[in-house]
């Protein structure tokens, strides 16, 4: 399971965390977690080295912080939608180009 590149979490309404876990996934390339109940992600995230593509859609509660998006050095692709409670993000897009602006890998927010 180590080698898994890809994982998608769709539809699994009871789920309201992820496991730290996750984070033993160190060739994980591409994330898609859509219409769960999870509210953030993990710390452990930050070692998903390899992750290029992280989606997040249809999540009522979740919130996300700026430091959950900066320790993805060769993410390419960010897509966040349908959620409604977004509003604690902390970061502005204009503050998240800013912090992103070193990064060589991100094509697409």
């Amino acid at each position: 399971m180590l080698s898994l590149k890809k994982l998608f979490l769709v539809g699994l309404f009871e789920l309201r965390t992820l496991p730290e876990e996750i984070g033993e996934l160190s060739s994980l390339q591409h994330l898609r977690i859509a219409h769960c109940k999870i509210e953030g992600l993990p710390s452990s995230l930050k070692r998903l080295k390899q992750l290029k593509s992280l989606e997040i859609v249809g999540m009522k509660h979740f919130q996300l912080c700026a430091k959950d998006v900066v320790v993805f050095s060769r993410l390419r692709h960010m897509h966040i939608s349908g959620c409604k409670h977004l509003c604690s993000f902390t970061l502005t897009l204009e503050a998240l180009c800013a912090t992103l602006k070193g990064s060589t890998c991100l094509r697409s927010i």
